[in-house]
């Protein structure tokens, strides 16, 4: 998914069933001025385990994309599986899930392949 894809996903969610998801972004898109600008403006947030933290506790949906920038950049031959304990999550699966079943969070597995 990338930068058209995840607005568009969002926007058709909200529209069909009012669900307002909160992206996490990754770090280096808040390090270009303009741009974390008008994420934020969209509602995504820096993706750090805090603000996770933050957006479960005030009870927010939550995008997760784990492979984040790297996974983008990846040929699509190097490209990873996405699933629990596969090699594209490696310890997010172990440290962030733990995380949202503290919060009673449900997680749903998503890959998107071109």
């Amino acid at each position: 998914m990338g930068v058209l894809d995840v607005p568009l996903m969002l926007l058709g969610l909200h529209e069909r069933t009012g669900v307002l998801v909160r992206p996490l972004g990754d770090h280096i898109h808040f390090q270009i001025p303009v741009w974390r600008d008008l994420l934020a403006r969209f509602g995504t947030v820096d993706g750090t385990r805090e603000n996770c933290e933050a957006l479960m506790r005030a009870g927010e949906s939550i995008l997760v994309l784990p492979g984040g920038a790297r996974e983008v950049f990846k040929h699509r031959e190097s490209s990873t599986t996405c699933g629990f304990g596969a090699a594209g999550w490696g310890s997010w699966a172990h440290a962030d899930v733990a995380m949202y079943r503290r919060y009673g969070e449900a997680v749903f597995q998503v890959k998107a392949s071109m």
